[in-house]
């Protein structure tokens, strides 16, 4: 397909006539391709601990319940009676909270990186 500067016309209608798309249905396989296609780049020093997309898989479902844990805990019930230094209060104790589990997180991971290697 040629781009503008290679000599298009600005106003030139680039679909061929044999395209007929008249009674397509815009986004008609999207949810489908969306449900099975889930692209992540991943930065180079985590391809190292995690050559493949199955380590990947084996990582985050170890990690999976931590956060599931961190997030049910960072909710606390609403109180609208409660302050503002409260809520800062809990959400600082909540944030230590997931901070230690994804710091144990991490040393099963070395551990179990070790074990592998």
């Amino acid at each position: 397909m040629k781009t503008r500067g290679e000599g298009m016309a600005e106003d030139e209608d680039a679909m061929r006539p044999e395209y007929d798309f008249s009674e397509g249905v815009r986004g008609m396989t999207a949810q489908r391709y969306a449900q099975s296609t889930n692209v992540v780049v991943v930065s180079p020093e985590v391809l190292e601990v995690f050559p493949d997309g199955a380590a990947v898989n084996e990582a985050l479902r170890a990690l999976a319940p931590v956060l599931r844990r961190g997030r049910a805990a960072a909710r606390p019930p609403f109180d609208r009676h409660s302050g503002t230094a409260e809520r800062e209060d809990a959400a600082a104790e909540t944030e230590i909270r997931q901070r230690e589990d994804a710091a144990e997180v991490r040393e099963e991971l070395l551990a179990e990186k070790k074990r592998l290697d």
